[in-house]
């Protein structure tokens, strides 16, 4: 095994890890744990979740759970499962396209500090970048 697939098949495994544990947190019942890593890790500061707003977040913990399966099988064999990989990779993109639009929005709601969000959109774009320039072209794959 090449160093790239290698350091591709680690990426992979974070990122199934790291979506399988968000999944796992969004879609719990737990109230102040949720608000908690919301914070943490969006900066999102939160004294509580409306129903409607906790029906969306277990909502979208049901979508994490599956990208974090998937990256896992895409972590065994990222060549095998290179549209995983591609899948990951615009979800990255749109993501941080949302977060540009939402710029303004996300710092006068939650009050998060222009650069804390910047430096959220730069992570995921290396991220992104990175799975992109590790996965097997033409020959390679």
């Amino acid at each position: 095994m090449n160093r790239r697939i290698g350091a591709l098949k680690l990426l992979l495994a974070i990122f199934c890890v790291v979506n399988v544990l968000l999944g796992i947190v969004a879609f719990s019942s737990n109230v102040p744990l949720i608000l908690k890593i919301a914070d943490l890790v969006y900066g999102i500061k939160l004294t509580a979740l409306e129903p409607h707003t906790l029906y969306t977040v277990r909502m979208l913990g049901c979508f994490l759970l599956a990208i974090g399966v998937m990256s896992g099988f895409a972590a065994k064999d990222p060549v095998k499962n290179k549209a995983v990989v591609y899948g990951n990779i615009v979800w990255l993109i749109m993501r941080d396209i949302q977060r540009i639009i939402e710029l303004k929005p996300h710092h006068d709601a939650f009050g998060t500090p222009y650069p804390v969000i910047w430096l959220g959109i730069i992570f995921v774009f290396l991220v992104a970048g990175t799975l992109f320039m590790l996965l097997p072209k033409g020959e390679d794959a």
